[in-house]
């Protein structure tokens, strides 16, 4: 678009310096906020651990090939399962979790098991996934008062894998 604005001005002999130099300032003034406006059209507020959805849902916008659907629809029985397992395994660390107060991680033994754990019972822990390592901080940080129960969060982790 810029190219044929320059194009244009470049055209018209009949116009001064002065007046050509106004055009091409004005011309591109409307590029530039064309441009800028559909830049963050394309990219508000998109969460990181949401890019590879947000491309699967394109995928299936573009192309609605069985094989996009497909793509797209196990990512989120996938998304699903997660938040179905820490649902399950920490009720009482939502609250905390959607109003964002977890308290920061001083307990790095017990989060390092608990990422191990959950990793060797359930699967590894992918962009999406880690959203919930605050529900093991919050995990491991409570059990600062009750040492001896953190052999029973573990045993909980492998139960609510193995059921899944």
């Amino acid at each position: 678009m810029f190219h044929s604005i320059v194009d244009e001005a470049i055209m018209s002999k009949k116009k001064t310096a002065k007046e050509w130099w106004h055009s091409i300032k004005h011309h591109a003034k409307k590029w530039i906020k064309s441009e800028v406006k559909h830049v963050a059209n394309e990219v508000t507020g998109i969460d990181s651990r949401d890019v590879n959805l947000h491309q699967m849902y394109f995928n299936v916008i573009q192309d609605p090939s069985v094989e996009n659907m497909n793509e797209l629809a196990e990512e989120l029985k996938m998304r699903a399962a997660v938040d179905s397992r820490f649902m399950k395994l920490y009720p009482k660390h939502l609250e905390a979790i959607n109003s964002k107060t977890t308290p920061l991680p001083t307990d790095f033994d017990c989060l390092r098991a608990m990422v191990s754990t959950y990793e060797t019972e359930c699967e590894k822990l992918n962009d999406y996934s880690l959203k919930w390592v605050k529900a093991f901080v919050a995990e491991c940080e409570g059990l600062k008062s009750f040492p001896e129960a953190r052999v029973q969060s573990l045993t909980n982790i492998k139960s609510a894998c193995n059921l899944m």
